[in-house]
């Protein structure tokens, strides 16, 4: 879990966003270590707050919590999808069909390492490649090769 700084009224267990990066404004206060923990472009979800609060000048009042990736949905195929399996994934990177969505996920850029939390339902390919859909944790962000 990362530590990260969310406006008191959205710093609530269970609240998903997906964080952009730091602004200039960031880089001269005390706090840029904890707001810049993250990685931009990744959805993260609230799993523990704080009662500590501290002021922010572009957010205002902030209280300390403590994030983790938020699940994500996905494409992959049938016969490697287990629950509980922890795997290496790369997305499949179809954009011609209704599930390009889950086949080129935003959150998925490159090689990660994730587990299977749990096989949701099967997904019609039109290239007749067997797959489902399925709730994944990104455990890992791995290098490209």
């Amino acid at each position: 879990m990362l530590p990260y700084l969310l406006p008191k009224g959205l710093a609530k267990k269970g609240y998903s966003f997906k964080f952009l990066g730091i602004t200039e404004e960031c880089e001269s206060c005390d706090m840029v270590k904890i707001c810049s923990s993250l990685t931009p472009g990744v959805r993260y979800e609230v799993s523990e707050v704080r009662e500590v609060e501290h002021n922010c000048p572009i957010q205002g009042r902030v209280k300390v919590v403590f994030v983790r990736e938020a699940p994500i949905y996905l494409s992959m195929e049938k016969r490697v999808a287990l629950e509980g399996a922890i795997m290496e994934f790369e997305s499949i990177g179809c954009s011609d069909c209704k599930n390009s969505e889950f086949c080129s996920p935003e959150e998925v850029k490159g090689r990660v390492k994730i587990r299977v939390e749990e096989v949701i339902r099967p997904i019609k390919c039109p290239k007749s490649i067997e797959l489902v859909l399925a709730k994944v944790t990104v455990l890992e962000r791995l290098p490209e090769r």
